[in-house]
C-alpha cells in the first residue's frame, strides 16, 4: 500500500492519502472475518426452588445487630417523596410501612440515600430499605 501526503485544509499538518496497490484490497471493502468465533454461552438455568418474580413481595422483619436494632422492609415501593426544605430531612412514603424519615443532607450519605429513594419513586422500581430504632432509613437497596 501505498501513502502519499498531501496538504490538507489546515497548514499545520499534512493528511494522509492511501492508494491502493496491486497487493492490497480496493478501497471502500471490508476485510476478510476472521474465522474464530467465540462460544455461546448459554445462561444459567433457574435450580428448582430459586424465587420467581412472582415470588418477591414486600415482607419486613426485625434486625439485631449488636447494640443496633432496627426494621428491614423488602420489596416494598415508594409512593411518595418529599425532598428536604432548607436544613429539614426528605420523607419517603413507602408502600406498607407509611413515611419513613432519610436523613438528612449534611448527616453520612443523607443525600446520596435521598437520591436513591428519589429515583426508586420516579422509576417505580422495588427497594428494600433498613431503619433504624428511630425510624430514618440507614440504606436503601434499589432493584
Amino acid at each position: 500500500m501505498a501513502t502519499t501526503f498531501t496538504e490538507g485544509s489546515s497548514a499545520r499538518a499534512p493528511v494522509p492519502r492511501t492508494a491502493a496497490t496491486s497487493t492490497g484490497s480496493a478501497p471502500g471493502t471490508r476485510p476478510e472475518p476472521s474465522s474464530f468465533t467465540p462460544p455461546l454461552v448459554p445462561p444459567p438455568r433457574r435450580r428448582a426452588g430459586d424465587p420467581t418474580e412472582a415470588d418477591l413481595t414486600a415482607a419486613t422483619w426485625d434486625v439485631q445487630t449488636g447494640e443496633r436494632s432496627g426494621h428491614w422492609h423488602a420489596n416494598v415501593h415508594v409512593e411518595a417523596y418529599r425532598p428536604a426544605e432548607g436544613p429539614g430531612t426528605p420523607w419517603l412514603l413507602l408502600r406498607g410501612p407509611g413515611w419513613r424519615r432519610l436523613p438528612r443532607a449534611d448527616e453520612r450519605a443523607g443525600t446520596v440515600l435521598a437520591f436513591l429513594g428519589a429515583q426508586a419513586h420516579r422509576t417505580g422500581r422495588p427497594v428494600s430499605v433498613l431503619e433504624d430504632a428511630e425510624g430514618v432509613i440507614r440504606q436503601i437497596y434499589l432493584w
